[in-house]
């Protein structure tokens, strides 16, 4: 694969879950759960419950999102990530001002 002799699609997807904003300044990374699965990226905000979905292959940089035309898509990847986080017991962030967990993506 290193050098360009074949391909491997991965069949699983990749998830990301980040509990903690990383501050005031920075990458301006927040509190999120993020799926790939192949050529699609859904990013689900805790805060506002805000989602944005790219398709990767076609949009390196995640200049267009397409949350608002791919509605199917993005109700699909919301189930596998909610599935996913619900399977290995990941712990949800809260919100300071009632102390209630944020909701599964799959929930809004």
């Amino acid at each position: 694969m290193l050098i360009g002799k074949g391909r491997k699609n991965r069949k699983a997807p990749l998830v990301w879950h980040y509990l903690n904003n990383w501050g005031e300044s920075g990458p301006e990374i927040g509190a999120t759960s993020t799926i790939r699965d192949g050529d699609w990226k859904l990013i689900y905000w805790h805060q506002d419950g805000k989602k944005e979905l790219y398709n990767v292959a076609e949009d390196i940089s995640e200049d267009n999102d397409l949350a608002q035309i791919e509605s199917a898509k993005v109700k699909s990847l919301s189930r596998k990530l909610g599935k996913y986080l619900r399977s290995v017991k990941a712990q949800m962030p809260t919100f300071k001002v009632n102390r209630k967990p944020c909701s599964y993506p799959d929930e809004i």
